[in-house]
């Protein structure tokens, strides 16, 4: 029967005996009721009732052995123990994704057994609190809105129109004046045709048209000015949203990171726990299963 090389733990994907593959024979270990159980509560510190309790290193034990009837040989328990923490690890990040509503490919991309553990592993103590961490991550998050045209941000009501003095001095003293519309005479009196009526409305002069032109073209110059002042903001706005997504970016980078060597560190506290040398910690974690 072949054995597992050193270094490389327990292979997942290979048939030693044409029968189960490493995962599998994991896999049925743990879909057994009460043995996941058995795991957890195994600690060999404690002592009940005089007798010592079962240690982590005897349930491996147990299931290196079925490991070894399916093949794999070289298989040892410290390799069984590495593989159940990183299983344990990956279920909650897939739980996670699930209660973020991801689609089964993501999920199973997390942990492929997911779906086959989902009521074996116990993760509600420590989904909680990776939840509650995501959700406050998520609250820091700057909204990913559309950026709006800079012209639909402009008043839309009619701008008020602007008079010079002048003109406005005119049509103030032809107010004064009588009325142009003539006023009704009796049926005898008849106007006449050399008389000159006074015009309908009166027409601004050129100086007028010229002052006129020039507040035009003031108006002009203050909407372009106002224009670019809100560009000026816009790319602004865009710049700090920017800047604040790729520091939410590098949050979630050093958080994967703390993650990543608090478990490493856990590990190797347990593993030191269960008698394993340096080297043998050391040629755990660089394998990486």
């Amino acid at each position: 029967m072949p054995k597992c090389r050193k270094g490389k733990g327990i292979l997942a994907n290979v048939k030693p005996q044409g029968n189960a593959t490493g995962d599998e024979v994991l896999v049925s270990w743990l879909k057994e009721p009460g043995n996941y159980t058995r795991f957890i509560k195994a600690n060999g510190r404690n002592v009940k009732n005089g007798d010592a309790v079962e240690s982590k290193t005897d349930v491996c034990k147990d299931i290196a052995a079925l490991y070894h009837e399916a093949g794999f040989i070289g298989c040892k328990p410290s390799m069984v123990f590495y593989k159940l923490n990183t299983w344990e690890s990956k279920h909650v990040t897939a739980h996670l994704l699930a209660r973020d509503g991801a689609n089964e490919a993501v999920i199973r991309k997390a942990f492929p057994y997911y779906y086959d553990l989902v009521d074996v592993f116990d993760v509600s103590a420590t989904s909680d609190s990776f939840a509650n961490q995501r959700r406050q991550q998520k609250q820091q998050q700057p909204p990913t809105s559309h950026r709006q045209n800079i012209l639909l941000r402009l008043p839309r009501g009619r701008k008020p129109m602007v008079v010079s003095s002048s003109s406005s001095s005119m049509f103030t003293t032809n107010n004064n004046r009588s009325s142009p519309v003539p006023q009704a005479l009796p049926p005898t009196i008849k106007y006449n045709a050399s008389v000159r009526q006074p015009p309908v409305s009166p027409l601004p002069n050129n100086a007028t048209m010229s002052e006129s032109s020039t507040t035009i073209a003031s108006d002009d110059g203050t909407i372009q000015r106002m224009l670019n002042i809100i560009e000026e903001q816009q790319q602004r706005h865009n710049e700090q949203i920017d800047r604040m997504f790729e520091m939410y970016q590098q949050q979630q980078s050093t958080s994967h990171q703390i993650l990543n060597t608090q478990l490493k560190l856990s590990l190797i506290s347990q593993f030191r726990e269960i008698g394993m040398t340096k080297d043998e910690i050391v040629e755990q974690l660089r394998s990486g299963h």
